[in-house]
């Protein structure tokens, strides 16, 4: 819990940081043009939905403890990379004579929230669920409402496996705290304190939640799957994700099931039969464990739709700038755009203020969007070295000094708007925003 609270106080402080830049840029500009309207010649966090009552949260419920084995069949491993660490020389965990699994959690957590998906579709396996709640995860942490369900006030049977799931807190702050929820038993802290750290876990994930003890045969810290993925997604598209075999979600979900799954059946002595023969299972056979931090911080080093908004930005960028350049030293008018009044494009591309230092600044925009391009490739995104993360905000930075220039050239000097030049200077400055948000979600730690 410690690492993934000091985790997201990070993240939101280097975000909070990122925000009052683009703030600050925004706030330039709007004074820019207060100024010369004045001067002149009067010329977030997605709010969460409802959570679903009655017969729709209970067809969710159904949903998630029923996924047909064919389904699971044909997800197989799926996107399951992290399986809980194996454990040995320990006493077996048991209650009332059968294996127990033991869940450590909390609502407002949002790798909780992504773990009791595939842990559900597992434990639904062995036995049967009975008041599960529907939840999401804080509004204030990182992830926020991300959907999920709750043990919380929860029961679980089966004639194969005992399960505990422990809610430590709600998702709603009092007094700047989570309120408290399901106490541990004493004998219930003693495994978290004793198998929540090293050796049994890394030292990078100790004290993380969720915790998970699989009859001291085996540990998890921490999420096995990005929260990420279940963003912008209601409980009934969650549901539905699961059903698709083809689908990212559902694959990420049903593969870290059938992964758990596997562990299980190892517990029981391959019982059921037809559960642990099934081709699920068979494809966690001979399967290596990975530390949760392997894969898990890889994956939230940087949100999806980071690289492919860059790339497109980064290539219309080029291609209205490689169009100035050529307006540049031509003086043509190839595309449209006004040559008189406040609006001449002519008058800003062939000005005085078109060059600094001798170069012209046409030429300075194909060179400033092809470097940002080779930047934005998913590759280099991915990246984890400092230069290239630094350094690609470093040139979406300057980019934007440079527009702060053009656009006070243009407002006060030439007094003169270049329709296409404005083209460029709004795709620099969403670039900026872009970059200097993915900076600020990637975690240091992660390097």
């Amino acid at each position: 819990m410690k690492l993934i609270q000091e985790r997201a106080t990070a993240r939101r402080g280097r975000l909070r940081v990122a925000y009052s830049a683009i703030g600050a840029v925004l706030l330039v500009f709007a004074v820019m043009i207060v100024v010369k309207l004045g001067s002149g010649a009067g010329g977030g966090a997605k709010a969460p939905s409802a959570l679903p009552t009655g017969a729709a949260a209970a067809e969710i419920i159904q949903g998630v403890t029923t996924v047909p084995a064919a389904t699971l069949d044909a997800v197989g491993k799926g996107g399951a990379q992290v399986l809980p660490s194996p454990i040995t020389g320990q006493a077996a965990l048991t209650d009332g004579g059968k294996p127990l699994i033991l869940y450590v959690g909390a609502e407002y957590c949002p790798f909780c929230a992504a773990q009791r998906w595939p842990v559900v579709v597992a434990l639904s396996r062995f036995g049967t669920f009975t008041n599960l709640g529907l939840t999401t995860s804080a509004a204030d942490d990182t992830y926020p409402n991300t959907p999920t369900l709750s043990f919380h006030g929860s029961s679980y049977t089966s004639q194969y496996i005992a399960f505990q799931g422990v809610e430590t807190t709600t998702n709603v702050r009092k007094n700047g705290q989570y309120q408290p929820l399901d106490k541990l038993t004493d004998a219930q802290a003693q495994i978290l304190q004793k198998y929540n750290a090293p050796p049994y876990v890394p030292q990078e994930s100790a004290g993380s939640i969720p915790f998970m003890d699989f009859a001291n045969k085996a540990v998890l810290a921490g999420a096995t799957y990005s929260p990420e993925l279940l963003a912008s997604h209601t409980h009934a598209e969650v549901v539905a994700a699961i059903k698709d075999p083809n689908s990212q979600l559902g694959r990420a979900i049903n593969g870290n099931a059938n992964a758990l799954t596997a562990l299980i059946c190892r517990m029981t002595g391959a019982q059921p039969a037809d559960v642990c023969s099934s081709t699920a299972v068979k494809a966690f056979q001979g399967s290596s464990p990975m530390s949760a931090s392997d894969v898990e911080l890889d994956r939230s080093l940087v949100q999806p739709w980071v690289p492919l908004t860059s790339l497109v930005l980064s290539v219309l960028g080029l291609g209205v700038s490689v169009y100035l350049t050529i307006e540049h030293f031509t003086a043509s008018t190839t595309l449209a755009c006004p040559e008189t009044g406040a609006l001449n494009c002519l008058k800003v591309t062939t000005s005085e203020q078109s060059a600094v230092l001798g170069i012209p600044v046409a030429m300075l925009g194909p060179v400033y969007f092809v470097v940002m391009l080779v930047a934005s490739l998913p590759i280099l995104w991915r990246n984890k070295h400092p230069a290239i993360r630094y350094g690609r905000l470093a040139m979406a930075a300057i980019g934007v000094l440079f527009v702060f220039y053009l656009v006070f050239s243009e407002l006060f000097t030439l007094d003169a708007i270049c329709l296409w030049c404005t083209a460029v200077h709004v795709l620099a400055v969403a670039l900026f925003a872009l970059t200097a948000i993915g900076t600020a979600y990637a975690d240091p730690g992660d390097l």
